[in-house]
């Protein structure tokens, strides 16, 4: 098959993939869906901002992939919400399959979320660090979200990620994706989670053999960092926009109650990141998670008032 750059037939899902200025990384996700067992999938690369490296580069590799490339207008750089979303006018499926360009699929991954995922129920993949060892925090990471469910374990609605999963398209499409105002760190996932959870209901069962793998090359440092922007900004942004909204990141503790809420405006990442790799493993991952939490009390203490 050759590679097909115009929608030319019905598939079975539509893959969204967001890409910015990683072509190599993309190349390897892509070259592992050429591997899929279940091969009847149309794949959405969408250019957040411009990459002569993608458009000029890709349409030479011998991929047997259905695909297009899909840019903003006027190459803006837009983020990852709205990046997804320039798939939405060009969805033909029942089902959509989200994965970051940084992810490389095991063979079965359609397979295995086409044997989970119902118009009424989301199929929510693994992503895994391949350098969980060597990486904190690959390894702290690696103890979060779903990563512990047992295989078909009903999960919350916040354990959504965009990094693999599978899920029907009309949510996508009623909803008018995600949420394109938030173009900051963090939270994107949640809050079109959050409408999905609320507008449809579904379940979300985790799905521990729809696998996807990745290397993290983030520092501690800038993880930590990221949360605090995260607290200042999108954060804020969610509550406002669903006041009633107390389930997740642990708000409902951090936020709202007074102990916690003021506890967590020590803070704990700047104390302890200098001395985390003297610390025994088990240790390490109680004071990351204290201090995820407190970059978040922190960044929402910077710009809101509670």
């Amino acid at each position: 098959m050759e590679s097909i750059h115009t929608h030319s037939f019905i598939p079975l899902v539509d893959v969204i993939i967001p890409t910015y200025n990683n072509y190599t990384s993309l190349l390897k996700t892509l070259q592992s869906l050429v591997q899929q067992t279940e091969p009847n999938f149309f794949v959405h690369i969408c250019i957040d901002g411009s990459s002569v490296e993608i458009e000029e580069l890709l349409p030479k590799e011998e991929l047997s992939l259905h695909y297009h490339l899909l840019i903003h207008p006027n190459n803006e750089h837009k983020g990852r919400n709205a990046t997804r979303n320039l798939a939405l006018p060009h969805i033909r499926s029942a089902y959509i399959l989200t994965i970051d360009s940084d992810a490389v699929a095991t063979p079965t991954l359609l397979q295995e979320h086409l044997s989970v995922v119902t118009p009424e129920t989301i199929s929510v993949g693994l992503f895994l660090y391949t350098n969980s060892q060597d990486n904190l925090w690959a390894y702290y990471l690696s103890t979060r979200g779903n990563t512990s469910n047992n295989h078909l374990e009903t999960i919350p609605y916040y354990y959504f990620k965009t990094g693999n999963v599978c899920f029907p398209a009309s949510y996508f499409i009623q909803l008018g994706g995600q949420d394109e105002k938030m173009k900051h760190y963090g939270g994107g996932d949640t809050e079109f989670s959050i409408r999905v959870h609320s507008t449809f209901g579904p379940k979300y069962i985790c799905n521990a053999k729809a696998i996807v793998y990745s290397e993290m090359d983030k520092s501690i440092e800038m993880a930590l960092q990221q949360f605090f922007e995260f607290g200042a900004i999108n954060l804020p942004y969610i509550l406002k926009k669903h006041p009633s909204e107390k389930e997740i990141f642990s708000i409902k503790k951090i936020l709202f109650n007074p102990f916690y809420f003021h506890l967590l405006q020590i803070p704990f990442a700047t104390i302890f990141t200098p001395i985390l790799s003297i610390i025994p493993s088990f240790l390490q991952i109680k004071i990351l998670h204290l201090s995820v939490a407190s970059q978040i009390v922190r960044g929402y203490s910077s710009t809101s008032k509670v």
